[in-house]
């Protein structure tokens, strides 16, 4: 729940767009810059409407993601 980050952390969500028409696309900004949101106490939270199967596949054609 984002009420349990309410007075610990700073959130940010990032909503993502429907993956499986650009499974291509670079990695997203906020794995990029990931240390960036750690060092200002800040948890980014994912959003998005594709199902798991297309995210665990977009996630693996960028190696990974945290």
């Amino acid at each position: 729940r984002l009420s349990d980050f309410r007075g610990d952390r700073n959130v940010v969500l990032a909503f993502f767009p429907h993956l499986d028409a650009c499974l291509n696309q670079q990695d997203p900004f906020v794995q990029v810059a990931l240390d960036r949101f750690d060092g200002v106490n800040t948890q980014v939270l994912g959003i998005s409407v594709d199902s798991v199967p297309c995210l665990t596949a977009w996630a693996e054609s960028l190696g990974g993601i945290t």
